[in-house]
C-alpha cells in the first residue's frame, strides 16, 4: 500500500479518515492502538473498528508515529477551540493494560454497533467505564479512496471553494502526469476546468493536450488565462491579465483562431479581450494564426470608432 502521496490532512478534514499501511504484526498491538484512540477522545476523536483492526497489525514505532502526527492534525483542525488533555499522556511508555484494553475495546464495539451489541463482562472493573464519551469515529481510509477525493472534486457540477481548490493543486503537483488517471472524463463547471487546466500548465506535462481538448469555446479560454492570472474565474470581476509564456500564447490563440464565430463572442467582451490582447501579442502570431489575429484587430478598430 503506497502511501508516499497521501495527505492525511486532507483525509481527515474532508472524510474523517486516516490511511494506514499494510501491517505484519497480526493483530498483536492492538492494546496501543487502543491508547492512541482513548487518548485521542480528549481531543473528541475515537477510531472505527476498521481503523483499529489496521493499526493493531502495525508494528509499535509505526502505530506511535501515526499517533504522534493524528494528534498534531487534529490540534490543527480543531484550532485551539478544545483543551487537550490525554487520559495517557506518556504514551507510548504508558499503556494501558490488558484489562483495561479488553474493556475499552468491548466499550468500542457497544459504541460502534449503537448499543445493538453488548460487551463483555471484565472483573475487577467497574461497569461505569462501558460508557466512552461522545467522539467523531475516525474511519480506515484506502490509497484508492484518497484518490478518488480528486476525481469527485475535479468532476463536481459545483464550483470548487477555495479549500477545493487547495486540495486539487495539491493533487495535482505532488501526482504530476499520473493524475491523468484520476482525471474524470467530464469536468462540467466550465470555472473547475478553467482551475484545472491552468494547474495541469504549470505543474505537468499533460497541460495543452488537456486545454486543446477540453477548451471549446473563446470564453473557456478566457477563463483560463483567468486562472493563469490568479483572478476570478466566474468573471463577475475584473481581472489584471499577466503575461505569458510563449508556449502558453501560442496555445490560447491556436486555440482560438480555430474556433468557429470567435469573433462574435470576442466582442461581447470586447473590452476584456482588448486587455487580454494585450498580453498575448497576437500580431506576433498573424502568420500562424491569421484568423483569431484579425478578430483582435477588428475589436480595436471598433474601440477607436466608438472613440469619436
Amino acid at each position: 500500500m503506497d502511501l508516499s502521496r497521501v495527505n492525511q490532512e486532507i483525509a481527515l478534514r474532508r472524510r474523517q479518515a486516516v490511511c494506514v499501511p499494510h501491517g505484519d504484526a497480526s493483530g498483536t498491538n492492538r492494546s496501543l492502538a487502543l491508547t492512541l484512540s482513548r487518548n485521542l477522545e480528549g481531543l473528541g476523536y475515537a477510531f472505527g473498528p476498521l481503523l483499529v483492526e489496521a493499526l493493531a497489525c502495525l508494528d509499535a514505532p509505526d502505530i506511535v508515529d501515526l499517533g504522534t502526527s493524528l494528534s498534531k492534525l487534529l490540534k490543527e483542525l480543531l484550532e485551539g477551540r478544545r483543551e487537550y488533555s490525554p487520559m495517557y499522556p506518556n504514551f507510548p511508555r504508558q499503556v494501558m493494560d490488558m484489562d483495561e484494553a479488553e474493556l475499552y475495546f468491548n466499550a468500542l464495539v457497544h459504541y460502534w454497533s449503537e448499543g445493538k451489541l453488548l460487551p463483555r463482562t471484565v472483573r475487577g472493573i467497574r461497569a461505569k467505564l462501558l460508557k466512552p464519551p461522545p467522539c467523531k469515529l475516525l474511519d480506515l481510509m484506502t490509497v484508492e479512496g484518497f484518490e478518488s477525493l480528486f476525481s469527485q472534486m475535479a468532476g463536481s457540477r459545483l464550483a470548487m471553494s477555495t479549500a477545493d481548490q487547495a486540495d486539487v493543486e495539491w493533487f495535482i503537483s505532488t501526482f504530476g502526469d499520473e493524475i491523468s488517471r484520476l482525471l474524470p472524463d467530464v469536468i462540467p463547471c466550465k470555472e473547475n476546468l478553467a482551475l484545472i487546466g491552468q494547474s495541469l500548465l504549470r505543474n505537468t506535462n499533460l497541460g495543452q493536450e488537456f486545454v486543446e481538448a477540453r477548451f471549446k469555446t473563446p470564453t473557456d479560454v478566457l477563463r483560463l488565462l483567468v486562472a493563469l492570472s490568479d483572478g476570478d474565474v466566474s468573471l463577475a470581476s475584473p481581472t489584471k491579465f499577466k503575461s505569458q509564456p510563449r508556449s502558453i500564447r501560442k496555445l490560447v490563440l491556436g486555440l482560438l483562431d480555430g474556433m468557429r464565430n470567435a469573433g462574435e463572442e470576442l466582442s461581447l467582451r470586447r473590452e476584456v479581450w482588448l486587455r487580454v490582447g494585450e498580453t498575448l501579442h497576437p500580431g506576433e502570431y498573424a502568420r500562424r494564426c491569421p484568423k483569431i489575429a484579425r478578430e483582435f484587430e477588428l475589436l480595436r478598430k471598433d474601440r477607436n470608432k466608438r472613440t469619436f
